[in-house]
């Protein structure tokens, strides 16, 4: 079915029922008509031979049976001149006489016909009560026609002459009628073909081009171009489709570029809505975000989720002593620290004033440790240029874990994802109040 829709196939289609038909037509209106024709012609041309013969019989008959004193002895001289009417028009003749024995033959090759009794009975019987002048018959075995004619003669009464004509003249004629139709035939299917090929190049070609073309574009390709440049309508079709073409593909391309600063403006947007100003961490609505969906996965891992709460020592004596400067300064040096420190899927934020926070995605126990301590570890080797003198910095950190297995155990409580958070946090803060009561400078794990 697919292979009908196509335009290319459906002209095909058309061309070829027209050929077809036209085919049919002339083959019906040939043969229905042109051979009726033959055989009626050649009939009538056989049978104007054989009146015109009979007619010149009957005019010697005539003169024959007139004469009263006409000798009786002169069987001879009357088949004489029957012979001599006979020979200048009929090539094929029997003369059979009274005994049906040959009396004269226009060549050896003519024979008395098998039917020969039967069908001079009849000549006979139709010549005597009807007044018919021949009998007719018909030989197709042999593809011939053979005239039964009664001479009528006196002396010659019981006489019959065969007039044989041969049907292969006809059946040539035929043949020739069949060469004829099949050179027409041909030239229709030539024509046909001609016009087709012709339609193909003038309609369809182009079409289909133009139908590429507009997929293409259809499909995003605006650099798609038609290269049809006739002067008639699909040459007009052609540039109006490239006209668009371009058209689309600057309006795209202004498009695009709108798109661009767009997407810069919101990826700016986000980092201001996600992102702590001063450290460039990210702010705690959004960790928040992230430890919510971090907690509502973890059943697909391994691992628990682990947090870490980090709060720098003495940070107040930091601004009091130095200045608001001295104290961003070290909120954005421990901030940096904390992202060299922290695992690439670890996510670093800034919890609030001088307390940061780590969420652990896929951690247990071991980890949670190593990373706290490496942490502590790299912020006490810190060292903070003041003006005046350097200083170093310390914090405290204190870390939780929440195994799949709690997790799991919270949800069948009918526990909410915040409320989980909540608890780690609390878990977290207070190993964080832990770890300062302790000395500072420290990791507790809670």
């Amino acid at each position: 079915m697919e292979f009908v829709k196509k335009i290319g196939s459906k002209v095909i289609f058309v061309y070829l029922l027209m050929m077809v038909v036209t085919i049919v037509f002339s083959i019906v209106m040939i043969f229905e008509n042109q051979t009726d024709l033959i055989s009626e012609n050649t009939k009538i041309k056989i049978e104007l031979k054989v009146d015109g013969i009979i007619s010149s019989l009957e005019r010697f008959a005539r003169n024959v049976n007139g004469n009263p004193i006409f000798p009786a002895d002169s069987k001879k001289d009357l088949i004489e001149q029957v012979i001599a009417i006979i020979v200048p028009v009929e090539k094929r003749f029997l003369l059979i006489n009274d005994k049906d024995e040959i009396q004269t033959a226009s060549s050896d090759s003519v024979t008395i016909p098998e039917d020969y009794k039967d069908n001079k009975l009849k000549a006979l019987t139709n010549y005597q009560f009807a007044g018919e002048k021949y009998y007719l018959s018909v030989d197709p075995e042999n593809m011939a026609m053979h005239f039964y004619i009664p001479l009528g003669i006196k002396n010659l009464d019981n006489y019959i002459l065969i007039l044989t004509h041969d049907l292969h003249e006809m059946k040539q004629a035929e043949m020739v009628l069949y060469r004829q139709s099949l050179f027409i035939i041909l030239v229709i299917v030539i024509i046909n073909i001609v016009f087709a090929v012709t339609h193909y190049r003038m309609v369809v070609r182009p079409l289909k081009s133009l139908h590429r073309v507009s997929q293409a574009i259809a499909q995003g390709n605006l650099k798609a171009r038609s290269d049809i440049t006739t002067r008639d309508e699909f040459g007009d079709l052609s540039r109006s489709i490239n006209v668009m073409a371009r058209s689309l593909e600057e309006r795209f391309e202004h498009i695009s570029d709108e798109r661009d600063e767009v997407m810069k403006e919101k990826e700016k947007i986000e980092i201001i809505a996600n992102r702590d100003e001063l450290t460039g961490l990210y702010n705690r609505r959004y960790l928040f975000g992230c430890i919510e969906n971090e907690i509502s996965n973890s059943r697909h891992k391994k691992g628990g989720v682990g947090f870490l709460m980090l709060d720098i020592d003495h940070f107040k004596k930091f601004n009091d002593t130095y200045g608001h400067q001295i104290g961003d300064k070290v909120l954005q040096v421990v901030a940096e620290e904390l992202q060299k420190q922290c695992r690439k899927q670890d996510v670093v934020g800034r919890y609030g004033g001088e307390e940061f926070a780590v969420l652990l995605p896929d951690a247990d126990e071991k980890i949670l440790k190593m990373v706290g301590e490496r942490i502590r570890e790299n912020i006490e080797k810190t060292r903070i240029d003041t003006g005046t003198n350097v200083v170093n910095v310390t914090a405290s950190i204190g870390g939780t874990i929440l195994e799949n297995a709690f997790i799991t155990s919270a949800k069948s409580c009918e526990k909410s994802y915040n409320k989980i958070m909540n608890l780690m946090i609390y878990y977290a803060d207070s190993a964080l109040y832990l770890a300062k009561d302790r000395g500072r400078n420290r990791f507790e794990l809670g």
